[in-house]
């Protein structure tokens, strides 16, 4: 791991430099997260929901701009939103590192089970999904 991937190790500092890492190589995406950095007179990606989205739409988007334009400022903003949608819903993303690794659901918050259809098949269950990729998503 980098010393900027240690020193920007939060869940929106990842999901920053993953959308940035998606436009740009490795040495430009570092240096535009430390622009922005600076230009917002922080130490690191806010994790804050409000203030995330704050650092994203200002700061970073004006680094990308100078750096690549509209377009590509553009790119990491809308590669961003989902994320920044889930940060301000208050869902809760689990860590790789957290110690309660099983998920414990009760069982009178799970569906029931759709009824047989005589072929021994049961419906369809419900899945969630996560992706930063938006084009994605329509298909699905």
């Amino acid at each position: 791991m980098s010393a900027l991937a240690r020193k920007h190790d939060g869940l929106m500092a990842r999901s920053v430099r993953e959308a940035l890492g998606s436009v740009f190589a490795a040495d430009a995406r570092d240096r535009l997260l430390e622009d922005a950095i600076t230009d917002a007179g922080v130490e690191t990606v806010p994790e804050e929901a409000e203030r995330a989205r704050d650092f994203v739409e200002g700061p970073l988007r004006r680094a990308v701009l100078v750096a690549a334009g509209a377009e590509a400022a553009d790119a990491v903003v809308d590669g961003l939103d989902p994320i920044l949608q889930m940060a301000g819903s208050h869902v809760r993303l689990r860590r790789r590192d957290d110690d309660d690794t099983q998920v414990r659901l009760s069982r009178s918050t799970l569906p029931a089970p759709p009824a047989e259809d005589g072929l021994g098949l049961e419906g369809p269950c419900p899945v969630l999904m996560a992706t930063l990729d938006r084009t994605g998503v329509d298909g699905v």
